[in-house]
């Protein structure tokens, strides 16, 4: 595919990407709730642009103190803190915000495409990235997966940068860009781990430039996310290292109703709640609260530790689609936030890139895709979010990040069975 050609294509899915993005937008989405953590997310930004720093929301409007808080990672109040200064301030304003990076994400999702194999693919990953559900029906909803995508796919694109310079700049923004990842989703932090380190051990370099590489990345890294770490490591009253949401999760899901059952793997607001009423008349912080609830949750895991294998299996199984797919699509929509038919058609994309990545990875070599190990850095968010969920609970949106490689895998297969197509048209002839 020539470079005119390559631009047009690339031009016509972001135009489609955007179209896609409003209608949803603005059709199916205009009259449901925002939902507990958009809101979070949505006070979250105006408390940044008022200069009331990282209050959290949730005491400041439910019990009338003013307190730190850091139930979510920075990155999705940053985001919307920067929608809010740019003028996108209301609720259909700061939706299109979200069509806008959802769209910016399509591109670079092609980009990526491009940088695995060439132009043709990257624009199938393009086309695939601009209508798939399941990018699309995350953008316009104020929640951190929209920005976890396109943070996601240019920690990807830097990845194939680095393989292709194998210098440590280009090492350096590659961990930079995992670490500022995890500080939209806390479980995308472990790209640190499966696969910055791994790229950078496993390429054929010198053993001094490879410790450079690595040595830079791990510093980019820590520089990233030392602010914000550092700093919730001193203003509560115990540690609290990404966000203290974590605690929250681990308390979700550490009861009978989500170990037991046909909700096994899920999780449920009653596993904890009364943890919150009891700690409010003793004024604690996010932090104390958040160690009643490892305690709980720590006592509950130990006196059900048979269970565990099984519960662990059923919420990865739930995150990615595998197990009770159709339960945990229609939990998910019970909320109001998506309707059962956009989560379906989430479900049956997701499943259709499986299908597609794992026809990548067995006849690669005979549709023309690259060797598995340069493929192989594409299912490593994935393999973050379900590690996630392993910890937590099974949720769709732990899966959200590894949606942008799988997209890239799928447009893969299409394009390399695309060529054999045409290569075998002669023959027939």
């Amino acid at each position: 595919m020539g470079r005119g050609a390559w631009l047009a294509t690339l031009s016509a899915s972001a135009t489609v990407g955007f179209i896609v993005r409003i209608a949803y937008a603005l059709g199916d989405l205009r009259d449901r709730d925002l939902g507990y953590d958009a809101t979070i997310y949505r006070f979250r930004g105006a408390f940044l642009t008022d200069g009331l720093s990282f209050q959290s929301p949730d005491a400041r409007f439910y019990r009338g103190v003013i307190e730190e808080g850091a139930i979510h990672p920075p990155g999705g109040g940053l985001s919307l803190a920067l929608a809010r200064t740019l003028g996108f301030t209301s609720v259909t304003e700061q939706r299109v915000w979200g069509c806008i990076l959802g769209t910016i994400t399509v591109v670079v999702v092609a980009l990526v495409a491009r940088a695995v194999i060439d132009r043709g693919t990257g624009a199938i990953a393009g086309a695939l990235a601009a209508v798939s559900p399941a990018l699309w029906s995350n953008d316009p909803m104020l929640m951190s997966e929209t920005p976890t995508q396109l943070l996601t796919a240019v920690t990807l694109l830097l990845t194939y940068r680095f393989v292709r310079l194998r210098t440590p700049s280009a090492a350096a923004w590659l961990g930079a860009s995992a670490a500022a990842t995890g500080l939209v989703r806390s479980e995308q932090v472990l790209l640190c781990a499966l696969l910055v380190a791994p790229v950078i051990l496993l390429v054929d370099l010198p053993r001094p430039r490879r410790l450079a590489c690595l040595g830079a990345a791990a510093l980019w890294a820590a520089l990233t996310l030392v602010p914000w770490v550092g700093w919730n490591l001193v203003r509560f009253e115990h540690s609290v290292t990404m966000a203290s949401g974590l605690d929250l999760s681990l308390s979700y899901a550490q009861c009978d109703l989500a170990w037991y059952g046909d909700l096994t793997g899920y999780w449920s607001t009653s596993c904890g709640n009364d943890i919150r009423e009891a700690a409010e008349d003793q004024l604690a912080d996010e932090s104390e609260v958040g160690a009643r609830y490892r305690e709980r949750a720590g006592r509950y895991i130990s006196d059900h530790r048979e269970r565990l294998p099984v519960v662990v299996s059923a919420r990865v199984g739930r995150t990615l689609g595998v197990w009770k797919p159709f339960q945990q699509a229609d939990l998910e929509s019970s909320d109001r936030l998506r309707s059962k038919a956009v989560q379906r058609a989430v479900l049956y994309t997701t499943w259709a890139t499986y299908g597609l990545a794992a026809l990548t990875f067995l006849a690669g070599p005979r549709l023309g895709a690259p060797r598995r190990r340069r493929l192989l850095p594409l299912l490593a968010p994935l393999l973050a979010g379900a590690a996630g969920a392993a910890i937590t609970f099974g949720n769709i949106r732990y899966r959200s990040a590894g949606e942008v490689g799988l997209t890239v895998l799928a447009a893969v297969a299409l394009s390399g069975l695309a060529r054999a197509s045409i290569s075998r048209r002669p023959a027939r002839s």
